[in-house]
This record gives C-alpha cells, sequence and structure tokens, in this order.
C-alpha cells in the first residue's frame, strides 16, 4: 500500500493564482520540467516545478479549458470555449500563427511526432490540425458521446468516420 505520508514533499504551487481558479486541468511537460495549469477567467499558466514559481505571464487571455505540450515540451495547445485551438511559442510566451478552427473544444492532443494536432468538441467531433500549416487534415469525425479525453497512445483513426482503442 502506498504511504502518502511517508513521500517527500516536492513543493506546492501558490494559492494566489490572481483569480485563476478553478484550476480544470493541468498537464506535465514530457521533459518533465514544467507543469502547465489552465481554467478559471484566464490562458495558461506555466510553472517551473524546481521552484514551484510562476513562468512569464499567462498564454493568452480567453479562458482555456484543456491544454497538451509538444513532445519536445517547446510548444503547448490550448483549447477552450470561444475560439479554437491555439499554438503558443514556450521561449517567447507566443501565439503561433492564427487559432485551429474557430468553435468550441474540450479536448486537445498532439501527435507522437508533434505534426498533427487533435481536437475534440463537445458535441464529440473530432478534427485533426496540420500543425505547421494550421489547416484541417480531412473530414471532420465524431467518435460518440460523451467527448472523450483524447491521446493518440490510446485512440487511432481508421477509416472515415471511425475511430476506434489503440491497440485494436
Amino acid at each position: 500500500m502506498l504511504d502518502a505520508f511517508a513521500q517527500p514533499d516536492h513543493g506546492v504551487l501558490p494559492a494566489d493564482t490572481g483569480g485563476f481558479l478553478p484550476v480544470a486541468q493541468v498537464v506535465f511537460s514530457p521533459d518533465g520540467k514544467t507543469l502547465a495549469t489552465v481554467g478559471g477567467n484566464g490562458g495558461a499558466r506555466l510553472w517551473d516545478l524546481a521552484t514551484s514559481t510562476q513562468i512569464g505571464t499567462p498564454l493568452g487571455r480567453s479562458v482555456a479549458t484543456a491544454a497538451a505540450f509538444s513532445l519536445d515540451s517547446k510548444t503547448l495547445a490550448t483549447v477552450g470555449g470561444n475560439g479554437g485551438a491555439r499554438l503558443w511559442d514556450l521561449a517567447t510566451h507566443t501565439q503561433i500563427g492564427m487559432p485551429l478552427g474557430s468553435g468550441e473544444a474540450s479536448a486537445v492532443a498532439f501527435s507522437p511526432d508533434g505534426k498533427t494536432l487533435a481536437t475534440v468538441s463537445n458535441n464529440s467531433n473530432v478534427r485533426l490540425w496540420d500543425v505547421a500549416t494550421h489547416a484541417q487534415i480531412g473530414a471532420s469525425f465524431t467518435v460518440g458521446p460523451p467527448a472523450p479525453l483524447i491521446s493518440y497512445g490510446l485512440l487511432r483513426r481508421r477509416s472515415a468516420p471511425t475511430a476506434r482503442p489503440w491497440p485494436p
């Protein structure tokens, strides 16, 4: 049995998040150095896990409800209720290009090679996006209610319009 009280304290993020509560999602960067939090009344916030301090200012002003790091930990994708997915350059804290799509999205994931982004809307509509061009790849497809938490390791598009668990 895991004894939580015997585990070392790894630090606590500050309770004062500038009115950024409640947090809807937390995501670790693949390199393990950064934590992203999204939710509340603003964009994504990045946290240095070694120091438990916020890195720079929030990414964006619109409400973000889900986020995903690229495998190289250099880009963060966010989605929310007002205007598609947004890509963020984490070195400069700037948005990369225009938003991908214009509708509401509730989940987001990068492909393992980082070239494709998947978004899921609240009505379970999945869209794939070319990260370099911001163009939609193919037609959207529906995976059925409720909208799943997507991950390329768990979900693979076989042929339109179906999706199946991975591995088969």
